[in-house]
Parts: structure tokens; sequence; C-alpha cells
């Protein structure tokens, strides 16, 4: 700092130095505000790309449920259909039954 003759610091020159302080110290504080609008914008960036693997991941595992949806309905509609024909065959293997039981009346009768 500079003095003047009497041995005080000169005003001008404190006023100066006193400037370039702040400016200093502003400088440091926009730096700082700097590195933290970084951090959060790498945090920002990092939680975008989660999310997205989330979802596409999401969206794989809907597809997945989507098949097998589609493959348990195709082997329910096949199960219905053997079901109908084992019903149709049930049907069937009892009208022979009686069939058969009807003949055997009508042989013991013939006898």
């Amino acid at each position: 700092m500079m003095s003047n003759a009497w041995g005080k610091p000169d005003a001008e020159s404190s006023e100066i130095q006193n400037f370039k302080r702040e400016v200093g110290q502003f400088c440091d504080q926009l730096l700082c505000k700097q590195k933290e609008q970084q951090a959060l914008h790498y945090e920002l960036h990092k939680n975008i790309t989660l999310q997205r693997r989330v979802t596409f991941g999401q969206a794989e595992q809907i597809q997945a449920i989507k098949l097998e949806n589609a493959k348990l309905k195709k082997q329910l509609a096949e199960a219905q259909g053997a079901s109908s024909s084992l019903a149709s065959a049930s049907t069937e293997l009892e009208n022979l039954h009686y069939k058969k039981s009807s003949d055997r009346q009508r042989l013991k009768i013939v006898r």
C-alpha cells in the first residue's frame, strides 16, 4: 500500500486495493458457482440416462410380457379345443356304450 507524505495510507490506493480484493472474491464466487453448475449438469444428465435405461428396460419387460401373454392365450385356445374334443369323444363313447348295452339287451331277448 502506498503512503502519502505523512505516512498514512493513500485513500485512492486503498480503494483500489479494496476493489481488487472484492473483484478477486467475486471471481472466486463465480468459479465456485460454475463448478456447482457443472456438477448439477452432470447429475442431471446422469439421471436422464438412468431414466432412459429404466424406460427402455420397462419397455423390454412389457414386450416380453406381451409375448408370454400371447403364448398363454394360444395354449389356452389349444386346451379349450382339446377339452371340447375330449367332451365330444366322451359323449360319443357314452353313446357307443349305451348302444352296446342296448344291443346286448336285444340279444338276450332274441335268445
